[in-house]
């Protein structure tokens, strides 16, 4: 779904923030309470999660080498856990929800006051505002993420809850382990949000170009958005998958890395460029 920050502006006047990887409801002091939007928030990122998690899993297990195409993944986790496996670690996905939508929030209006003009934000201001905002939400929740990639490709009963997950992880590779994979996925937040950014910000300006007497539809603003996101997730892949490898090393029948490079080096060996985009089609969803 979560870089800087973009405002996707609906025909109705309603307005959504895209920081990092995801989009939240963009803050109108004037007329919504910050606990209003940080609970619809919450509930929407909570439904959509639980919406995606099937296309989610899929994707982890092919980002960390588990299976090499949807269907093969799909004919393992239905004869690991039948149906109810395509949800397996969604419930960390749900717990993440609302702590990082709050970290967000709140660390993107933190940010923005520092601009020169807080009522006429620059689009450098944004971008600021917006990947700094994206680097404490991530770094806030992280442990989690890394919890929810080894409950979807750890074997069944290799961990009994949430909890057990993180003391095993601690206890294997102490307290860095939960941070498994930080660092490309906070690299990977730049490049996304500039390109995501960058694009509908032209292809909104044509458009408003174009027809200068109307504000964009709710199907184009839509569109726009899905497009722009197409080409930030094009740029930033690659690091989301050393990521996930990152997560999961060390989990039985899973490969172990010596850090990012070493997951580079490696994925460069066995598969070459292509190897980067694995899982990349469960990822648009």
């Amino acid at each position: 779904s979560d870089v800087c920050s973009s405002d996707l502006i609906s025909a109705d006047g309603i307005a959504a923030q895209v920081i990092g990887y995801y989009t939240i409801p963009k803050h109108d002091h004037k007329t919504k309470h910050p606990l209003v939007v940080l609970a619809s928030g919450g509930i929407a990122g909570l439904v959509s999660r639980t919406t995606t998690a099937p296309a989610d899993r899929l994707k982890v297990m092919m980002q960390a080498g588990k299976s090499s195409s949807i269907l093969e993944a799909s004919r393992f986790i239905l004869k690991q856990d039948g149906v109810k496996g395509f949800w397996t670690g969604n419930g960390t996905n749900v717990m993440k929800i609302v702590p990082e939508s709050a970290c967000k929030f709140y660390a993107y209006e933190f940010f923005k006051s520092f601009a020169k003009d807080p009522d006429d934000i620059t689009i450098f201001e944004r971008l600021a505002a917006g990947s700094s905002a994206g680097v404490v939400a991530q770094t806030a929740i992280y442990p989690l993420e890394v919890v929810k990639c080894r409950l979807a490709v750890a074997p069944p009963g290799t961990y009994s809850s949430v909890v057990n997950c993180l003391m095993k992880i601690i206890q294997e590779s102490g307290f860095r382990g939960v941070f498994s994979g930080l660092s490309p996925s906070l690299m990977g937040i730049i490049p996304y949000a500039g390109v995501d950014l960058a694009v509908y910000g032209t292809v909104n300006d044509r458009c408003i170009r174009q027809h200068p007497n109307q504000n964009p539809n709710d199907m184009t603003v839509l569109c726009m958005g899905a497009f722009s996101s197409f080409c930030g997730q094009i740029i930033a892949y690659p690091l989301q998958l050393v990521r996930t490898k990152l997560q999961s090393s060390g989990v039985e029948g899973m490969e172990k890395y010596n850090g990012m490079m070493d997951c580079v080096r490696r994925v460069m060996k066995s598969d070459g460029p292509l190897g980067f985009y694995r899982g990349i089609g469960a990822n648009f969803k």
